[in-house]
């Protein structure tokens, strides 16, 4: 007895569509890398809203350089705690504040 062979469903030519798509996508990329050396090219020059580059580069932060000594102390524990106080009071007052104006407006 003989089978016949069935015919599957194949995409046409999928490998060239495949080589396509990559092909695309290279040239997108490497296109997009060129962006920076074009846009310095005399001819394309860069926009006139652009900002002016520095005819001297800035120089690079320190990367181990230590911070400025502060001219203020750091607070001490009970400054901060009469400071939170403090903060705390002005907190409750003006939600006093608020909960009286409400009181009036919804009383009217």
């Amino acid at each position: 007895m003989r089978i016949n062979h069935v015919k599957r469903a194949t995409v046409p030519n999928l490998s060239a569509r495949a080589f396509a798509a990559s092909a695309v996508i290279a040239f997108a990329l490497g296109l997009g890398g060129c962006g920076s050396t074009i846009a310095s090219m005399p001819l394309i020059g860069e926009p006139e809203i652009a900002q002016k580059r520095p005819a001297v580069p800035p120089d690079y932060q320190p990367v181990f350089g230590q911070p400025a000594d502060r001219e203020k102390r750091a607070m001490t524990p009970a400054e901060r705690d009469k400071l939170q106080g403090e903060l705390a009071a002005q907190r409750e007052s003006a939600a006093n504040a608020k909960r009286e104006e409400i009181n009036r407006t919804s009383a009217q």
